[in-house]
Protein backbone atom coordinates (compact mmCIF):
# COMPACT_ATOMS: atom_id res chain seq x y z
CA UNK A 1 0.00 0.00 0.00
CA UNK A 2 1.54 3.31 -1.02
CA UNK A 3 1.48 6.41 1.20
CA UNK A 4 -1.39 8.14 -0.58
CA UNK A 5 -3.59 5.06 -0.46
CA UNK A 6 -2.76 4.61 3.22
CA UNK A 7 -3.76 8.23 3.95
CA UNK A 8 -7.04 7.86 2.06
CA UNK A 9 -7.83 4.56 3.81
CA UNK A 10 -7.26 6.06 7.26
CA UNK A 11 -9.27 9.18 6.44
CA UNK A 12 -12.17 7.14 5.03
CA UNK A 13 -12.16 5.00 8.15
CA UNK A 14 -12.22 8.11 10.35
CA UNK A 15 -15.06 9.72 8.38
CA UNK A 16 -17.13 6.53 8.43
CA UNK A 17 -16.53 6.06 12.14
CA UNK A 18 -17.54 9.64 12.98
CA UNK A 19 -20.68 9.55 10.81
CA UNK A 20 -21.66 6.16 12.29
CA UNK A 21 -21.24 7.75 15.74
CA UNK A 22 -23.79 10.44 14.89
CA UNK A 23 -21.51 13.24 13.72
CA UNK A 24 -21.75 15.64 10.80
CA UNK A 25 -18.49 16.61 9.11
CA UNK A 26 -17.27 19.58 7.08
CA UNK A 27 -14.04 19.79 5.08
CA UNK A 28 -12.04 23.01 4.98
CA UNK A 29 -8.81 23.86 3.20
CA UNK A 30 -7.16 26.88 4.82
CA UNK A 31 -9.98 29.38 5.27
CA UNK A 32 -11.93 27.97 2.32
CA UNK A 33 -15.03 25.91 2.88
CA UNK A 34 -14.76 22.78 0.71
CA UNK A 35 -17.94 20.95 1.75
CA UNK A 36 -21.00 21.90 3.72
CA UNK A 37 -21.80 19.98 6.90
CA UNK A 38 -22.74 16.50 5.79
CA UNK A 39 -22.91 12.82 6.61
CA UNK A 40 -21.97 11.95 3.01
CA UNK A 41 -18.54 10.34 3.32
CA UNK A 42 -18.16 9.98 -0.48
CA UNK A 43 -18.75 13.71 -1.04
CA UNK A 44 -15.94 14.53 1.39
CA UNK A 45 -13.62 11.84 0.00
CA UNK A 46 -13.97 13.28 -3.52
CA UNK A 47 -12.74 16.69 -2.33
CA UNK A 48 -9.76 15.50 -0.27
CA UNK A 49 -6.10 16.16 -0.95
CA UNK A 50 -6.43 19.43 -2.81
CA UNK A 51 -3.83 20.98 -0.47
CA UNK A 52 -0.98 19.77 1.74
CA UNK A 53 -3.09 20.29 4.86
CA UNK A 54 -6.86 20.22 5.33
CA UNK A 55 -9.20 20.42 8.28
CA UNK A 56 -12.27 18.45 9.21
CA UNK A 57 -14.73 20.23 11.46
CA UNK A 58 -16.96 17.89 13.42
CA UNK A 59 -20.41 18.43 14.94
CA UNK A 60 -22.31 16.09 17.23
CA UNK A 61 -26.05 16.10 17.86
CA UNK A 62 -26.50 16.66 21.58
CA UNK A 63 -29.96 16.98 23.12
CA UNK A 64 -31.94 19.21 20.75
CA UNK A 65 -29.18 20.90 18.79
CA UNK A 66 -25.91 20.34 16.97
CA UNK A 67 -22.74 21.22 18.88
CA UNK A 68 -19.33 21.89 17.39
CA UNK A 69 -17.20 19.05 18.75
CA UNK A 70 -13.78 19.91 17.36
CA UNK A 71 -11.41 19.81 14.45
CA UNK A 72 -9.02 17.28 12.98
CA UNK A 73 -6.07 18.24 10.79
CA UNK A 74 -5.10 16.05 7.85
CA UNK A 75 -1.45 16.60 6.94
CA UNK A 76 -0.37 14.76 3.81
CA UNK A 77 3.03 13.58 2.65
CA UNK A 78 4.63 12.19 5.78
CA UNK A 79 4.51 8.44 6.53
CA UNK A 80 0.88 7.83 5.61
CA UNK A 81 -0.25 6.28 8.89
CA UNK A 82 0.24 9.66 10.63
CA UNK A 83 -2.12 11.66 8.36
CA UNK A 84 -4.42 12.60 11.28
CA UNK A 85 -3.08 15.35 13.51
CA UNK A 86 -4.55 17.41 16.32
CA UNK A 87 -7.48 15.16 17.13
CA UNK A 88 -9.05 16.60 20.28
CA UNK A 89 -9.95 14.51 23.34
CA UNK A 90 -13.68 15.11 22.66
CA UNK A 91 -13.28 13.35 19.30
CA UNK A 92 -11.31 10.31 20.52
CA UNK A 93 -14.45 8.18 21.16
CA UNK A 94 -15.38 8.69 17.49
CA UNK A 95 -11.93 7.62 16.28
CA UNK A 96 -11.22 4.52 18.36
CA UNK A 97 -11.09 2.00 15.47
CA UNK A 98 -9.20 4.43 13.24
CA UNK A 99 -6.60 5.16 15.92
CA UNK A 100 -6.04 1.46 16.57
CA UNK A 101 -5.60 0.79 12.84
CA UNK A 102 -3.19 3.70 12.44
CA UNK A 103 -1.16 2.57 15.47
CA UNK A 104 -0.87 -0.95 14.01
CA UNK A 105 0.32 0.45 10.69
CA UNK A 106 2.95 2.61 12.40
CA UNK A 107 4.52 -0.53 13.87
CA UNK A 108 4.86 -2.40 10.59
CA UNK A 109 5.95 0.42 8.31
Amino acid sequence: MNRKMMERTIIRMALEEMVAGGCEIQLRSGNALVTLRTTDVEAVMQKLMAADEEYLWVWYHAENDWEYSGMISFIYGKNGWDVIKNDLPDLKPFLKRTSEFSDRLSKVI
